[in-house]
């Protein structure tokens, strides 16, 4: 009796002869795609605490590491040191006058604030971006896409600016003081209630939202940042994949994780950085050598530019890449990390 040759019409297997004998062997399996791979992990979906949780760690540790580079940043930005000090010396050089003549407290004024803003921004700004783009994802289908991003990323930053812009002005006031810290009556907390009753004094409640429409500008430069971050990890799971490579190994999730981050702020910072300048202008209180107070985002911007040309718009680039980059790599990494942990425990 003949034998029969069985074709299965199952997609997971087929049955080849082989000497009149059907044997059965797997059919190849389907190669995974960055957009698999990272479908995959996000089955397990870390709940909203974990974000929160990994936004607020990452913002708080990147804010202690790079918060001397902020203090020579925001000066370097400011007509106060533009004009008035008649020198423009290098990052290092200004990070050593400030040490120098006003001590080493004076590399962490405004820190409070700033982490008083931050660890909320951060928490908030992670979940909701998160949310966003799995609320968006759903909507499209499944499917992702840069313009999932860029509307996450827009929802969150619009948020985040709107409800700590206040905790900036003050920060931005703190640091723009020259004056020597001193022992006495002169804790982080006085200080911050000087500088609120100071803002106060000058403009009342809108004083504390002065800048607000700069930092609304700065939303392009947080959706550039995100959209081509995404676009690296994409790369990086698909890379992983190719080489067999853990992708939750710490190790590797640190190493690229910086990468990716860093790279992703360089471009964004180099495209959108006018707006930091503006928006330090705009905190900032008028002064002898430069008298003009900037109340609205696109005057300062005309203005700066008449007055100063285009490496006034610059301001302070060097220091600020200088505080952003390894700000970003810390801050991407924390968060990534405690994400990941969460993953590794819940797959």
């Amino acid at each position: 009796m003949a034998t029969q040759t069985h074709t299965s019409t199952a997609t997971h297997a087929h049955l080849p002869v082989n000497g009149g004998v059907a044997t059965w062997s797997p059919a190849p399996e389907k190669k995974a795609t960055a957009n698999t791979i990272i479908a995959e992990r996000t089955k397990a979906k870390p709940p909203t605490s974990v974000h929160l949780f990994a936004g607020g760690l990452g913002g708080m540790m990147g804010a202690c590491v790079t918060n001397p580079m902020e203090v020579v940043k925001t000066r370097l930005q400011s007509t106060k040191y533009n004009f008035a000090s008649g020198k423009h010396l290098g990052v290092l050089p200004f990070l050593k006058e400030v040490y120098h003549k006003e001590g080493f407290r004076a590399l962490y004024k405004g820190l409070t604030p700033a982490l008083i803003g931050i660890i909320p921004a951060r928490s908030c700004y992670f979940m909701i971006y998160q949310r966003s783009k799995h609320e968006f994802t759903h909507l499209n289908g499944g499917k992702d896409s840069p313009f999932i991003h860029m509307a996450g990323a827009s929802m969150s930053g619009f948020t985040t600016n709107t409800l700590t812009n206040p905790l900036w002005v003050v920060k931005t006031r703190m640091q723009l003081s020259t004056t020597k810290l001193k022992t006495k009556n002169t804790s982080t907390a006085h200080r911050m209630i000087a500088s609120a009753k100071e803002i106060y004094t000058e403009r009342g409640v809108k004083g504390f939202y002065r800048g607000l429409t700069a930092s609304y500008a700065g939303i392009s430069e947080t959706i550039v940042q995100f959209v081509i971050y995404e676009k690296l990890k994409k790369i990086i799971a698909g890379y992983n994949e190719s080489r067999g490579l853990d992708e939750h190994s710490k190790s590797n999730v640190a190493v690229q994780t910086v990468g990716a981050a860093a790279s992703a702020k360089l471009i964004a910072c180099l495209l959108t950085y006018p707006h930091e300048v503006i928006r330090t202008r705009m905190r900032e209180p008028p002064s002898f050598f430069y008298p003009i107070s900037y109340r609205k985002f696109f005057p300062a911007l005309i203005g700066t530019a008449r007055y100063e040309g285009i490496p006034g718009l610059y301001s302070g680039l060097t220091a600020h890449l200088c505080r952003v980059l390894p700000n970003t790599a810390i801050m991407f990494t924390c968060y990534e990390l405690t994400v990941r942990a969460w993953e590794r425990r819940h797959l």
